[in-house]
């Protein structure tokens, strides 16, 4: 009685088992058919970093540098999402800035950025040519622009 037993609940259990491979097989069907034509890749973000290789050991250990990068990061994550809905720039303000300091270096970038910062309006849109704005109505701005 006790192998008949084991042997039912062997059974019943195996076709337990084999029903929930197939329909997880079924679903991976599914959803390979639905959804296959998609794929996932995002692209990946480029990631500064404020210790780059080719620069000075000075450069590196430099804690002005450090504490505007701080600030940096504190206005980009606190303050600028609160006004970025209504840049009137390509480029926001704070990116803007960050890339002219790499380009041009801590003091002229950081003008550069002011600059653009005080000049945030939906003024001056008429001041810029109608080739200077794109599709969606912001200002085209890149930083080799400010040479």
């Amino acid at each position: 009685m006790r192998v008949l037993f084991s042997l039912i609940v062997l059974l019943f259990s195996s076709s337990l088992l084999a029903q929930t491979d197939t329909k997880a097989t079924a679903e991976n069907m599914v959803c390979s058919h639905l959804f296959g034509n998609y794929s996932n890749d995002l692209p990946k973000k480029k990631v500064r970093s404020v210790l780059k290789s080719k620069e000075s050991f000075f450069s590196k250990i430099n804690p002005l540098r450090y504490t505007a990068t701080g600030l940096m990061f504190v206005y980009q994550n606190v303050f600028s999402e609160q006004i970025s809905s209504s840049c009137v720039y390509e480029v926001s303000c704070s990116e803007m800035t960050k890339k002219s300091i790499e380009y041009h270096g801590l003091i002229k970038g950081t003008f550069i950025g002011l600059s653009q910062l005080t000049n945030c309006s939906k003024s001056i849109l008429h001041d810029h040519e109608s080739f200077e704005i794109s599709d969606d109505e912001k200002v085209i701005n890149s930083v080799s622009e400010n040479d």
